[in-house]
């Protein structure tokens, strides 16, 4: 089985903390396997360590932006 990640470790990424757009880098991947491949980031910023999805997190400000917008004016 291979597993792709859309990012790697020290990688600069964007998303959405508290409701606000902040910017870390990748500090650790963990990945676990059952039927699917659940693929979790630790994302440090300042001296915190968050643990994000794959699906939240955005490799620029602008796409992040995009998305949060798209999802807005979908409800």
């Amino acid at each position: 089985m291979t597993i792709k990640t859309k990012f790697k470790v020290g990688e600069d990424v964007w998303f959405n903390y508290e409701g606000k757009t902040k910017h870390g880098y990748i500090h650790s991947i963990n990945i676990k396997v059952k039927d699917i491949a659940l693929i979790q980031y630790e994302v440090k910023i300042g001296g915190y360590l968050l643990t994000y999805r794959e699906d939240s997190l955005y490799p620029t400000q602008e796409k992040l932006i995009k998305k949060e917008r798209k999802f807005l004016t979908n409800i």
